[in-house]
This record gives structure tokens, C-alpha cells and sequence, in this order.
């Protein structure tokens, strides 16, 4: 497939320094073996095969395999490569995407794609009345303020069809990493015929141009077969691949051990048994996750409304004691930007813990001994095994300072919900990128425009604002990344959050599942897997 020119790719390598592709096969190239399913675990939720409406891991997992982006990432290198997109023109100032379309893609209906579905896809995905996850990703584009405030007419007015294979569009200001947003799965290409006809049922009868086709959606098992009209000639190898519902973590561990699934990803509690069990531990990858977890502090309510009590917890909570719990897999959180993302500073040092200092702290905000504080609630959206045991742990630690601690769950589907409208102390809570750059961290969780949706801590520092919106628009991507690193070093003098970790995950495979690579971003390359029993 061409190649995005030069300097875009440059900077772009640079934007996403510390990615790493992870090929599970280091054997001798072999030729690929044409034909078998693929036997995966159902893990969590699946509702809705919509790639605008996924909000779950397990519909993340699968909509790849049925839809298509106009960039993509290539498995071999990881960068940025051109998707369903055949070209893309940018202006000089960086504010307008031309963008031509491969002729000849059919959806699996059998129509032809064209730039009016692009246009669909998009206007559809801005729309706060669509429910999409993908709001945010569109905001740089000109016309979504408008079609936020309820204007939806004409879609976004920054997207606009040029002839049947050609699309423009045009962004308020520039945004460095605006191809990584066109390779996200929330922005893959959906037929405006079908979506028209059946909005809400679209999600239960997904038609996409990916290299697999809906076969079957139960509450048990989704099977996907193989698309013989995929656009990339020879591909997908495999002729099907189905998703077995298992209902508990061990139950997914005990069907791979048996040979009944042929990959899972590792839940911690298995890791170190696995790793002891037969060849499997030459068939199991680790890699990091783009996630930070966190506590949260309401900071328009006592008691962290004083800095002085949010860097005194921040100096009593056992992080190393938090990651032992999810398996030791990660590592301890030194800030708020994980391993893999542009901007990550690994030689930023985490305060060591001082109780000592941490009580003194407390005394000074006006609570020596913990007298006089009110009692608080930790909130959290799941009370699963370790996160309850996590939950537990934190509990202890902040009443060495003589907090009086509540610990609540939440129903997770009015978690953020209930966070965002400051009834809670402090949440336990994880973001993972929507797309690999720094500005999805920053943007998203500090900057004061996002209070209410995904700013939960209600942090507002109009500096911080300034150099944010200041690094979305640097064009020079070294000053854009220190850019972030001087926004993070802004906010840890603040405390808004505590990040105590980054998680890795761990796959496990069988030894005849070939091509299995793995992107930060997409969970499997689908179209390249293959199986090889001989």
C-alpha cells in the first residue's frame, strides 16, 4: 500500500515514540495456511456491533474484524499506514484534509463505498443524539460545537463531499495527531443505506467492508465469516472466526487449557500458573496497556478541596501494593502519561512515601491527627474481586491519617455520571487512549472545557487550558511532546488524581495461531491470523 509522504511520517514516528509491534512468531516466514476458525473467548458484554455505539472491550475486540478506518496501522511496523483511505492531501496550515478514497471497496451488502458514507459516518459519530463514543474525537472539526449545540441539519459543516471518491475536511485548528484519530475503530466507515434504514438495529446486523462478515450474533456466540470481497487482494486467510461465551475468568482459562479456545487475554490471577504449565509460557506475550489507573479527588469538596490533604494521600498510598494485586503485570505509575504514549517521561520520579510528612500535611490543612475531617466516600463503578481488595487497601491507607472512609459501588452504567455531579470524595477510575497521543490524556481529563464529561476531578487551571490548546496546534512535534511533559510537571503540583498505575497485558496462545501481532490500539490484526495444525 503507498506510503503517507516523508515528513507526515516523521513526525508521526516521533508522536508515537515507545510503540512497539509484538509478533507472537519469531519463527522463519512460512506461507500462510488458507482456511479454519479461529476460537476465541466472548469476554464481557456484547450488545452492539456499532462501531459509533461500542462501549465495551468485547465490541471493541470484534468491530475491526467487521469494519474498516480510512488510515490503519501496519502490523508489521505499527505506523500509521493509508486504509480505506488511497491518499490524503494536507494544506500548508494544517487545517485542511483532502482525503481520496480507494474506488472499487464494497460494503458486504455489496455496494460500492463512497465519500457520501464517510460524510454519514461522521456527521453521524459528532452527533450528541447518536450516543457515540466518538463525540470528542471529531471536536478540532469545524461545525461540532454547532452540531453539539443541537444543529444537526446538515451534519458537520467542516465535512464535505467533493465528488463520489474524494471527501474534505476541514478542522478549526490544527490537530498533530488528526490521522491517528481517522484510524480510530469509533470512526470506522459505516453504509448510510442500511444505518438510514435501521439506526437502532444496525448494531445487531453490522454490514462494514472489514475482512469478515457478520454469520451469526447470540447471546452465546458470535461467528464472523470470511469476507470474499475484501479490497486487500488474498486476504483474510481465515475462513471463520467465533466468540464462545464463558462466564468467569476461570472458566476462560480452563477452556484454553483444554485446547477449547486457541488465544485469551490472561486474566493476573493466571498468569504465574500458566507460565507453569506445559509449553505455554513460550506462548505468551506481555505488553503495555495505554492505561493509567487513578484515584480521583472531588476537588470542590472538602476535604480535597486543600491541596495540602491531596499530596498528603498522595504520600500514603501504597501504589507498588496496587500493582501486586493486578499480578505484578505493569508498572507503578510515575504520572499521568502511560509507556507508549509521545510524551511519557520515564525518568519523571514518583514522591516516595512518607507517612511522617503525609501527617504533617494533614495538620496543616487544618486537621492535626485527622480531627475535624469529615468522613469521606471512595466510590467505584465495579466491586469485582481485586478491585474490591484494591479498594480495601486504600481504605487502610488513608485512615493512618485518621480519615473516616466509606467505600460505595456505583451502578457502572451511572458511574461517570454520578462522579461528574460531585457527590463522591474521591473514585477509583482508568483511562485508556482513545487514540495513541498525548493530547487524548491532557485534553480529556484536565482541561476545564471537559468538566461535567470526562473531567471528573473538576480541575481548572486556565494555564494548563493555554498549553494544552498551544500543544494541539505545534506543528514541531519535539516542542509539541515537551509541551505535554511541562502541562504534566503543571498538574502533579496540583494533585488533582493520583495515578498509582500502568497495566500490561498478557496474551496466551496456542502454538498453531500464526500472524498474531499486537498493536496498542488493535487487539488483533484479524485479516493476516491464520492457523497452522500440519
Amino acid at each position: 500500500m503507498k506510503r503517507l509522504g516523508v515528513v507526515v511520517l516523521l513526525c508521526l514516528s516521533i508522536v508515537l515514540s515507545g510503540f512497539t509491534v509484538y509478533s507472537a512468531n519469531a519463527e522463519p516466514p512460512v506461507k500462510p495456511v488458507a482456511g479454519g476458525t479461529l476460537q476465541l473467548p466472548l469476554d464481557g458484554d456484547v450488545n452492539s456491533l456499532d462501531p459509533a455505539l461500542f462501549t465495551t472491550a468485547g465490541e471493541r475486540a470484534i468491530i475491526p474484524a467487521l469494519f474498516d478506518t480510512l488510515m490503519i496501522y501496519d502490523q508489521t511496523t505499527g505506523a500509521l499506514d493509508y486504509g480505506l483511505a488511497r491518499g490524503i492531501q494536507v494544506s500548508k496550515d494544517g487545517k485542511v484534509f483532502r482525503i481520496t478514497l480507494r474506488k472499487g471497496v464494497l460494503f458486504h451488502h455489496g455496494r460500492e463505498l463512497t465519500a457520501e458514507d464517510v460524510k454519514f459516518s461522521f456527521d453521524r459519530a459528532a452527533n450528541p443524539a447518536t450516543g457515540s463514543t466518538a463525540v470528542s474525537l471529531l471536536s478540532a472539526v469545524e461545525g461540532a460545537e454547532v452540531l453539539a449545540g443541537g444543529n444537526a441539519a446538515n451534519g458537520l459543516s467542516g465535512v464535505r463531499v467533493v465528488d463520489p471518491y474524494t471527501i474534505q475536511i476541514n478542522l478549526s485548528q490544527p490537530s498533530m495527531f488528526f490521522f491517528t484519530i481517522l484510524a480510530e475503530p469509533a470512526l470506522s466507515i459505516v453504509p448510510k443505506d442500511l444505518v438510514t434504514k435501521d439506526p437502532a438495529g444496525f448494531g445487531r446486523i453490522p454490514r462494514g467492508t472489514g475482512p469478515f462478515k457478520l454469520g451469526e450474533f447470540g447471546p452465546q456466540r458470535i461467528r464472523l465469516l470470511k469476507n470474499d470481497q475484501y479490497w486487500q487482494s488474498g486476504l483474510p486467510y481465515l475462513a471463520s472466526i467465533t466468540w464462545t461465551r464463558y462466564n468467569t475468568a476461570k472458566a476462560i482459562y480452563d477452556a484454553f487449557t483444554t485446547y477449547e479456545t486457541d488465544l485469551i487475554n490472561l486474566d493476573p490471577q493466571y498468569l504465574d500458573l500458566l507460565s507453569k504449565r506445559g509449553s505455554w509460557n513460550k506462548t505468551m506475550q506481555t505488553w503495555p496497556e495505554l492505561t493509567t489507573f487513578y484515584f480521583g479527588f472531588n476537588m470542590q469538596k472538602p476535604p480535597f478541596d486543600r491541596p495540602e490533604v491531596r499530596r498528603a494521600v498522595l504520600l500514603t498510598v501504597n501504589a507498588a501494593a496496587y500493582l501486586g494485586l493486578h499480578g505484578g503485570a505493569g508498572e507503578v505509575a510515575n504520572g499521568v502519561l502511560p509507556p507508549g504514549i509521545g510524551g511519557h517521561n520515564p525518568q519523571r520520579q514518583r514522591p516516595v512515601r512518607n507517612l511522617k510528612e503525609a501527617a504533617n500535611l494533614i495538620s496543616k490543612a487544618g486537621y492535626p491527627g485527622g480531627r475535624g475531617m469529615p468522613p469521606i466516600k471512595i466510590s467505584a463503578g465495579s466491586m469485582s474481586g481485586l478491585q474490591k481488595q484494591l479498594l480495601e487497601l486504600v481504605k487502610a491507607d488513608l485512615e493512618t491519617l485518621g480519615f473516616k472512609v466509606q467505600i460505595e459501588q456505583i451502578d457502572p452504567d451511572k458511574y461517570d455520571q454520578y462522579v461528574a455531579s460531585g457527590q463522591t470524595n474521591m473514585f477509583s477510575y482508568g483511562w485508556t487512549a482513545d487514540y495513541p497521543d498525548p493530547h487524548n490524556f491532557m485534553f480529556n481529563l484536565f482541561h476545564s472545557s471537559q468538566i461535567g464529561a470526562t473531567n471528573l476531578t473538576g480541575y481548572k487551571n486556565a494555564q494548563v487550558d493555554k498549553l494544552i490548546d498551544q500543544a494541539r496546534e505545534e506543528r514541531d512535534p519535539l516542542k509539541r511532546l515537551t509541551l505535554y511533559q511541562n502541562i504534566e510537571d503543571q498538574i502533579a503540583k496540583e494533585v488533582p488524581m493520583i495515578p498509582t498505575f500502568h497495566p500490561a497485558a498478557v496474551r496466551a496462545f496456542q502454538s498453531w495461531v500464526k500472524g498474531n501481532s499486537i498493536h496498542p490500539v488493535i487487539p488483533l490484526f484479524y485479516a493476516q491470523m491464520w492457523l497452522d495444525k500440519r
